[in-house]
């Protein structure tokens, strides 16, 4: 049996599920557009998604050049980024604060990189206001569904949501 009392459903109660699910959503989208820039990348071309997560990018290019044989462990990285947030999407969806602070925390870190490697390589103003823009976007998608986790947490545990 559940221990969690079930809740009576509000229309207060029902955004905040839409806020969680949407949240969690940001995660599968970021793990699915790295997977996808992966392989462009490895397979040659110079297409790239603007949302995608920038360690992928960037490790693809330093392998590229330092292995140009070794694109399989480029990929497995690649995975291995992607199933991190993959993992936060699913355990997210579920209203799991952790899994939202840590895919918040890992994206902050990634969008970190992204100003650093934008800035540093000069890829034209137009391209780093985009993928901010995006990024800030997705930032806050994400930072709204894990306020929305926290209010559900409370509620689950018997405090009034603020």
């Amino acid at each position: 049996m559940d221990p969690t009392p079930p809740l009576s459903i509000s229309p207060n109660l029902t955004a905040l599920f839409t806020q969680v699910k949407s949240g969690a959503n940001w995660f599968y989208l970021i793990a699915g557009v790295s997977v996808v820039n992966a392989v462009l990348a490895l397979s040659g071309s110079t297409t790239q998604f603007i949302l995608g997560l920038t360690i992928t990018q960037f490790i693809d290019g330093e392998l590229a050049g330092i292995a140009p044989n070794a694109k399989w462990l480029a990929l497995v990285f690649d995975a291995v980024f992607a199933a991190v947030l993959v993992a936060c999407a699913i355990q997210g969806g579920k209203a799991q604060v952790w899994a939202f602070a840590v895919g918040l925390a890992l994206y902050l870190v990634d969008c970190g990189l992204f100003a650093f490697l934008a800035l540093g390589v000069g890829g034209g103003a137009s391209g780093l206001i985009i993928g901010a823009a995006f990024r800030i976007f997705a930032l806050y998608s994400i930072f709204t569904g894990l306020q929305a986790a926290r209010q559900l947490g409370k509620l689950r545990a018997g405090a009034p949501a603020p």
